[in-house]
């Protein structure tokens, strides 16, 4: 057998071992290019883009905190803040001065050497938010709406307890007479039962005592109900 003969089988071996990939199909190459100039990349980002416009809206309202708000939140531990609709409750220290009861002074100072102050009440409410207003001029308040609950002694003899409410309005935010302290969280239906209970109290303490049944046992006993 010639030699050429041989190479030319042993070639076509190959060949049929070793087949020679055909080019990508021209429908591939379209689709890639397709994919690379078409808007689905490009969109991606520009609908990323025009996604920022939705900064574009209203502005946050304006927060304004009334006085009572600003002193409850002063008065919250470090961990905790004011949440709106929920109800609170705090106890008010009277550091210095005293509301005008029929209290003696030999009292005062026997209740001033037990609990570090002069008097105490309990002021108990909710966290409001209000927004009003539109657009660049939406407004939202912020306030603490309480009452503060307090007993005195109405007479000198015989020394009758009476219970007092009034809405909690502090002049302002650094007082140098009274203080908040923190209490605790509490209910509404609780809050509205404050009232009843200090009632019951009175009641069935009707005389006033510098020991055993001044302002404080007033306030641990409502305290004791929220």
């Amino acid at each position: 057998m010639k030699f050429s003969h041989i190479l030319t089988a042993f070639l076509a071996t190959l060949a049929i071992a070793s087949p020679i990939p055909e080019p990508e199909s021209t429908d591939v190459a379209v689709a890639e290019l397709d994919v690379r100039a078409s808007g689905g990349g490009k969109g991606g980002g520009h609908s990323g883009g025009h996604g920022g416009n939705g900064g574009k809206g209203d502005p946050e309202p304006k927060i304004v905190e009334t006085t009572a708000y600003q002193v409850a939140k002063k008065a919250m531990p470090f961990y905790e803040s004011l949440s709106k609709d929920h109800y609170y409750y705090f106890t008010m220290e009277w550091k210095r001065g005293r509301p005008a009861d029929a209290e003696t002074t030999e009292e005062l100072e026997e209740v001033r050497d037990e609990l570090g102050f002069n008097h105490i009440g309990l002021v108990v409410g909710k966290v409001t938010e209000t927004t009003t207003g539109k657009k660049a001029n939406k407004v939202t308040k912020k306030d603490f709406v309480a009452m503060v609950h307090d007993m005195q002694k109405q007479n000198k003899d015989p020394g009758t307890t009476t219970y007092l409410f009034s809405k909690y309005m502090p002049k302002s935010t650094s007082s140098s007479s009274t203080k908040l302290v923190h209490g605790g969280k509490t209910t509404l239906s609780k809050a509205n039962a404050v009232g009843k209970h200090a009632r019951a109290y009175t009641s069935a303490n009707p005389i006033y005592a510098a020991h055993g049944n001044n302002c404080n046992d007033f306030v641990q006993n409502l305290i004791s109900t929220l």
